[in-house]
């Protein structure tokens, strides 16, 4: 086997360890929910977890609102500030301050903000949590079953484990598709 194929492997190895991890523990991502993004008529959801400062992460949001409206789906939202310290204080200002997922869609860094104790709570669970996980990225989709996991912002394949058929192709807007119809 080559270098790049034992790499593959492990790299398939470790996403099967964390969707067994996340499925056992969806009570823990249940409790790490800060808040949701829950169309009227939403009857299912999917765990997002994300980074306030993560630039992948704020793309692949508008796509999960439309498959989201379109598919009756709740996005509850998990804040994993893993990309440094401006991070973890933009996740204490969303928690401090209360944050809506609307008024989240807008954040800003804010210098010298200060922290709470329930943002000192909820950061001292969720990091040790994601690194019990192995997990060191952001964003990341979880079915609200845990029975599959999406790393990495790609909304195709979030659609194709929802069993969404898209004409659009690969990483296009969600618009125009419709749950695939049952054979």
């Amino acid at each position: 086997r080559t270098e790049r194929s034992r790499a593959g492997g492990k790299k398939a190895l470790e996403k099967e360890k964390r969707r067994v991890f996340f499925q056992k523990n969806r009570d823990v991502l249940d409790s790490l929910t800060v808040f949701s993004f829950k169309p009227g008529k939403a009857d299912t959801f999917l765990y997002v977890i994300t980074d306030p400062n993560c630039s992948h992460c704020k793309k692949l949001m508008p796509d999960l609102e439309i498959l989201a409206m379109e598919n009756h789906l709740e996005l509850k939202m998990i804040l994993f500030p893993v990309l440094g310290p401006e991070s973890r204080d933009m996740a204490a200002q969303t928690i401090c301050d209360a944050y809506s997922y609307e008024a989240y869609q807008d954040i800003e860094f804010q210098p010298d903000m200060p922290g709470c104790r329930q943002a000192d709570v909820y950061l001292g669970k969720t990091m040790p949590f994601f690194s019990r996980a192995a997990l060191s990225f952001v964003p990341v989709v979880v079915s609200g079953d845990g029975s599959w996991v999406v790393e990495g912002n790609n909304i195709s394949q979030v659609k194709a484990h929802l069993g969404i058929d898209c004409d659009g192709g690969a990483g296009n807007p969600s618009h125009g598709c419709a749950p695939v119809p049952e054979k």
